[in-house]
């Protein structure tokens, strides 16, 4: 007869931990997987809607950074945004090894690390522009010296004050503050959680014949602050002019109907000397760069209120609004 008084077998830590090892080694050989630990204590990713109203507000910034950094170099420079998205921190990692041309910075009065990439040919052309050299393509690819390095330094400040003023209605003290340079994404870590949520930016730039891309990389926790006021000021709105539009008498709101407004669409990008200007002549021909077109500004009075895209639509040339300001 069995003896149900006997005390239960009790194993160690070392036989339980033997025990789980073993169980984990059978069960990757069944699904033939490799089983990877996971930890919980990510940042949220956006929604799409919020991702969105995100990508039309950096859609907007590179449109303006272009009339920037056209105004620095004295030139021609076009900026396109490629691609936004939110990405690991070990993916970022990856997409940085290099050699890269990164500039850590801090946007005060946010928190937390970000980086500013730019590729090096790109970077060596403004250089040489900057310098004072005719902004020909730099056909090498190398590290910059010392002094570049001063000289990217005032390239970089003009993209990221651009990008602070982008975001003035939400933040009027944001100021970038540069605090070193690298050429591996290894180096300069922005967190110790791989799995941490990063905002990724990629825009495609070009300066006369070289073309190159830069590319900003936040953590989500620093640039969570102005995603929810961007994204919580559109409901906003719309029930004030919603208000205000039930409690104006009819006759007012129809009289406001009737205003002309006027509506001019303008290009930027275009610059020549003084003295290529006095020379011009009736029949002479301003060659555009075609890219422009998908960045016309559109001024109601004298605000500007949208970006649009021109076209044709029957006879008529038109203008077409891709997004608000």
């Amino acid at each position: 007869m069995a003896d149900f008084q006997s005390k239960p077998e009790v194993l160690s830590q070392t036989e339980v931990d033997s025990l789980l090892t073993t169980v984990v080694e059978e069960a990757t050989k069944v699904s033939g997987k490799t089983i990877q630990s996971f930890t919980f204590n990510t940042s949220a990713t956006l929604t799409s809607g919020k991702l969105r109203r995100v990508r039309i507000k950096h859609e907007e910034f590179a449109g303006n950074l272009t009339a920037e950094i056209s105004q620095l170099l004295r030139g021609e420079f076009t900026v396109r945004l490629a691609n936004l998205e939110t990405i690991s921190h070990l993916a970022l990692i990856d997409a940085l090894l290099g050699p890269t041309s990164l500039t850590l910075f801090r946007m005060d009065p946010l928190n937390g690390l970000a980086l500013l990439e730019i590729s090096p040919r790109l970077g060596l052309t403004v250089v040489s522009r900057l310098l004072g050299g005719r902004g020909q393509t730099v056909k090498e690819e190398r590290n910059f010296t010392d002094l570049e390095l001063t000289v990217v330094d005032e390239f970089a400040n003009a993209i990221l004050k651009a990008y602070a003023v982008s975001w003035q209605k939400r933040d009027e003290l944001m100021k970038p503050v540069l605090l070193g340079h690298e050429t591996s994404a290894r180096y300069l870590k922005l967190s110790s959680d791989d799995n941490a949520s990063i905002f990724f930016l990629t825009m495609e730039a070009s300066y006369g014949d070289s073309i190159g891309f830069i590319r900003l990389a936040f953590l989500h926790s620093t640039l969570e602050p102005l995603v929810r006021k961007l994204t919580e000021e559109l409901p906003m709105a719309s029930a004030s002019s919603a208000t205000m539009a039930a409690s104006v008498n009819p006759h007012i709101q129809q009289s406001v109907r009737d205003v002309s407004i006027p509506i001019r669409a303008r290009w930027n990008g275009l610059q020549i000397t003084a003295g290529d200007l006095c020379d011009l002549r009736k029949d002479d021909v301003l060659m555009l760069d075609p890219a422009i077109s998908s960045r016309t500004a559109i001024y109601l009075g004298h605000l500007h209120k949208f970006f649009g895209q021109v076209g044709r639509k029957g006879n008529l040339l038109a203008v077409r609004i891709n997004s608000k300001i």
